[in-house]
């Protein structure tokens, strides 16, 4: 880990940073590792340099530092500033006087929104300040990237979730060459109904193994107790997610199903047929819903035998009717981590694609902080409602947990 970025890990250790915080580190080591690199352009040599140092014909040297308070929109900021002996270094990035950096937070915030690459980033920098930065500080900003990326996809979780919603995406990743990619997502809504983007994480192919993979690490992390998990109905789902949360329920998102039947049939009785779906999860009960579904595979099933194929495993159709009707509307699909998806597609549009893998990161790590931002301490419909009803159900479900 870098000097200037060490302070990034200082906090507490069970990760709770909010946004604004994280934002602040992120800028507060982009702003000195700049100054650093000026001071080693005007000294000759870099700190802790010996060798450097003892090659040069000069008497200046290294004289400590100082601190100076920078105001910023994300709170105060601490910059480190090196001295020399002679008093010759003038840093030039932040004007004497200046007391704010809208203009440079402006800066930071671009190299993690776009997913820039390096040279890209160098490009950034010059055309802003009309100097050529070191590959070397290019490299400790991409750094330093990394590690506030990695202190938020390691941060402390609630301990309870009433639900899991897990899907994935599509991305154009250049590896050795462009191809799609699979952006795994994982959302949860607390115990208090509040939404968060738990885990991302991009893998070649979409499969039950990489979703379990993250479920571990979601668990890792403090996710002890969750009632539900909501999936595509991917296949082997169902059992990796049982390995992690053996005491969860699953569903099997609805959304899902009636995209699929609408495939299955012709063009002229698909509207019918999708409307007819529709009506067996907005029924009331289990019963009259099981019903539904009957009528409705009566009707099309004989003119379309693949409908009874696609129905044929009805496990997890049903676990939406064993908890409280209000929240039943935000538990039959995995509509809410698809949303999410959606907004995600609506900003890359501007990128064709993604140079590398680290370029995808930092794209989908300022997604993720703005989109639980923005979230913050709404309450999804109903929640609030059955609070009680739902807590019961945690007590049931995780008796030894208390």
């Amino acid at each position: 880990m870098t000097d200037y970025s060490r302070n990034i890990y200082a906090e507490s250790s069970d990760g709770r940073a909010s946004l604004k915080n994280l934002l602040r580190e992120v800028i507060e080591s982009f702003l000195n590792s700049l100054i650093e690199q000026e001071f080693n352009n005007v000294m000759g040599y870099g700190k802790n340099d010996a060798a450097g140092r003892s090659k040069l014909d000069t008497d200046n040297y290294r004289n400590g530092t100082y601190t100076r308070e920078l105001l910023s929109t994300c709170g105060n900021l601490s910059l480190t500033i090196p001295r020399d002996r002679k008093g010759e270094f003038r840093q030039e990035l932040i004007p004497q006087y200046a007391r704010r950096t809208d203009d440079l937070e402006d800066t930071v915030i671009k190299l993690y929104s776009y997913g820039i690459t390096n040279r890209e980033t160098a490009e950034l920098l010059f055309s802003l300040y009309g100097k050529r930065y070191s590959a070397s500080t290019i490299s400790n900003i991409t750094e330093a990237a990394k590690e506030v990326i990695d202190k938020f996809k390691t941060r402390h979780l609630n301990r309870r979730y009433v639900a899991l919603y897990a899907d994935a995406t599509w991305l154009n990743l250049r590896r050795d060459s462009v191809e799609k990619e699979a952006l795994h997502a994982i959302v949860g809504i607390t115990d208090e109904g509040k939404k968060e983007l738990l885990a991302y994480s991009v893998f070649p192919t979409e499969s039950a193994s990489n979703y379990e993979q993250m479920l571990l690490d979601i668990r890792g992390r403090g996710a002890e107790e969750v009632l539900l998990i909501v999936s595509d109905g991917l296949k082997g789902f169902r059992d990796a997610a049982k390995r992690v949360f053996p005491q969860a329920r699953t569903q099997r998102c609805w959304v899902h199903l009636l995209r699929n039947a609408g495939f299955l049939v012709r063009r002229s009785d698909r509207a019918r047929l999708i409307e007819m779906l529709k009506g067996v999860f907005r029924q009331p009960d289990r019963e009259t819903a099981e019903r539904t579904l009957r009528n409705a595979l009566g009707l099309y099933g004989r003119l379309y035998k693949k409908l009874y194929t696609l129905f044929a495993d009805r496990t997890d159709l049903w676990t939406l009717y064993e908890f409280p009707e209000p929240i039943r509307r935000s538990i039959y699909s995995a509509n809410i981590v698809e949303n999410i998806h959606r907004q995600l597609k609506r900003r890359t549009k501007r990128k064709e694609q993604f140079p590398n893998e680290d370029s995808l990161e930092r794209f989908v790590f300022s997604f993720a902080i703005d989109l639980n931002k923005r979230s913050g301490d709404r309450i999804q419909p109903g929640f609030l409602q059955c609070r009680k009803e739902l807590d019961d159900m945690f007590e049931e479900t995780y008796p030894k947990n208390r």
